[in-house]
């Protein structure tokens, strides 16, 4: 590759019928796209860089008049300030890393072809794509991706072979699979092994590396209680981040006295978070997406710190905060309402309402915990 090269590298895979496009400005990486599943491999990197961001259809419907659209819906998630520079700086070298990965490990097993236009800048800003500093050189990233490849392969063996990323596991013998685990990771796998995540997928949602994922499911695939199917990507229209979060957010443990805090949201992605935050504190959380059972369900638990969001469906978090101080039991605990709204009007309804506190999204880790600390203190 020419040092100063501008234009598209285009890799193709002739055996999968699979192609590869990377962006080039001056002999560095300006974006990639293409391979076995463009789109689970951005969804992937929003997840793993700004797991709270919500996408607005409109805008989306006008980033799609670009051939780098994903790209250029990024651009405009900057512009608006629901990404952060580095934020987009992460997205770009986790996408382009997984496509690099591919190539590196495609590149093993059969010869590829490679074929580059040399273009003009103009050219990419016109596939809407920008030309900024946030460029990746060539020379630094594929050095890091043959390092996470080579920890990749050292878990296999010459007669099981490496794998792709892009395969899905699934479970090919229940009965023998109960027998071989313990109840709860038994469990754990009827949730998440069930031919519709890849292992990308998996080693995102149990936030765990890759090669040790692979290297924890190796024996079952041996064993013949796993089994590894090819998939399809996600459709371009979900771009939901919420596939990547579990269904069930609801953790209590019973028999403690560590102070109970309950999340009321109905994105998974945002109880995710929170349970996460909530968890590392050492106290308990309770999870509730439907508004509709947040007053039986807090009633049934009786927590100590309800942390409820505005903008959810049929029933609003400033109603539930009015219907929880006419309820005896409940009315006097601390309420703390989560909005991405920070208007005036807002904080006066929320104050009506009865809450506590008032904190505007995206979450902020250090807000939730000294909140947590502030209300808890006497707990």
């Amino acid at each position: 590759m020419p040092e100063q090269f501008t234009g598209e590298l285009k890799i193709k895979c002739h055996n999968k019928n699979i192609e590869w496009h990377i962006y080039f400005c001056l002999g560095r990486i300006v974006w990639g796209n293409g391979g076995y599943h463009p789109h689970r491999c951005w969804l992937r990197a929003l997840v793993q860089n700004c797991p709270q961001i919500k996408l607005n259809p409109a805008i989306i419907s006008g980033a799609k008049k670009y051939q780098c659209w994903r790209y250029r819906l990024l651009i405009t998630l900057s512009k608006n300030q629901q990404i952060t520079q580095q934020q987009f700086s992460q997205i770009l070298q986790t996408s382009v890393g997984e496509i690099i990965f591919d190539i590196l490990q495609q590149e093993q097993k059969e010869p590829l072809e490679y074929l580059t236009q040399k273009t003009s800048a103009n050219y990419l800003l016109d596939s809407g794509l920008k030309i900024s500093e946030l460029l990746l050189d060539l020379n630094i990233i594929v050095p890091k991706i043959q390092k996470e490849q080579q920890n990749y392969l050292k878990y296999f063996d010459e007669k099981l072979g490496p794998w792709s990323p892009h395969l899905a596991p699934s479970i090919k013998n229940l009965a023998l699979l109960k027998q071989a685990v313990n109840p709860d990771i038994y469990q754990k796998f009827l949730e998440l092994i069930n031919g519709r995540n890849t292992l990308r997928d998996l080693a995102v949602k149990l936030s765990r590396e890759l090669a040790l994922l692979n290297a924890s499911l190796i024996p079952l695939i041996q064993q013949g209680l796993l089994e590894l199917v090819e998939i399809d990507d996600l459709p371009e229209h979900n771009v939901s981040l919420d596939f990547f979060f579990p269904s069930n957010p609801l953790t209590i443990k019973k028999n403690s006295d560590k102070p109970l805090i309950a999340c009321i949201d109905d994105s998974p992605s945002i109880l995710h978070i929170m349970k996460k935050i909530i968890l590392n504190q050492g106290y308990r959380f309770l999870g509730i997406q439907t508004s509709l059972k947040a007053i039986p369900t807090l009633i049934t638990h009786k927590p100590d710190l309800i942390f409820l969001d505005v903008g959810m469906p049929i029933v609003n978090g400033y109603e539930i905060s009015s219907q929880l101080k006419r309820i005896s039991q409940l009315k006097d605990l601390p309420i703390i309402m989560l909005t991405g709204q920070d208007t005036v009007v807002a904080r006066l309804k929320a104050k009506i309402s009865g809450t506590s506190q008032f904190i505007t999204k995206p979450i902020d880790i250090n807000q939730i915990v000294s909140t947590m600390s502030k209300f808890l203190t006497h707990t």
